[in-house]
């Protein structure tokens, strides 16, 4: 993989989010229906969507993100690796595998600053990247 500066954050990936349902405990999604780059996280609208059951209920003030599950979850060595959505699995799988990793200097609020040792340390790349691919699984499910 060729060198990449990784400066990205959180929120970037925020506006879409993949939930277990409430109701039938399958894949949900959730749409942030505000802008987050002028709004606080916790102080936004979202809509939650099961093609599964059929719910469907619009959230106000941030709460999903204090009262639903994440659908892209498993354990990894008595850790939790997880993922927002498609695109921050993605994030984290081009990070994991980068061989040189590359940060911008001034940030230590970009998501790359703030990962857990475990998830990041050469030693268990290969089974963080494992637990990606069960992830990217459990997408397909």
């Amino acid at each position: 993989m060729e060198n990449r500066i990784f400066n990205e954050f959180l929120s970037d990936f925020m506006q879409h989010n993949i939930v277990e349902c409430p109701n039938c405990h399958q894949r949900a999604d959730v749409r942030v229906l505000d802008d987050l780059k002028y709004k606080y996280v916790n102080t936004s609208t979202s809509k939650i969507t099961c093609l599964h059951c059929g719910y469907n209920k619009t959230l106000r003030n941030g709460s999903h993100f204090e009262s639903l599950t994440l659908f892209l979850t498993t354990t990894c060595s008595e850790n939790t690796l997880w993922a927002l959505n498609e695109t921050h699995l993605q994030w984290l799988e081009d990070y994991i595998s980068a061989s040189h990793r590359t940060r911008p200097l001034s940030s230590n609020q970009s998501l790359a600053s703030r990962l857990p040792q475990w998830l990041t340390s050469a030693k268990n790349r290969k089974m963080v990247l494992k637990g990606i691919q069960k992830l990217k699984a459990k997408l397909k499910d």
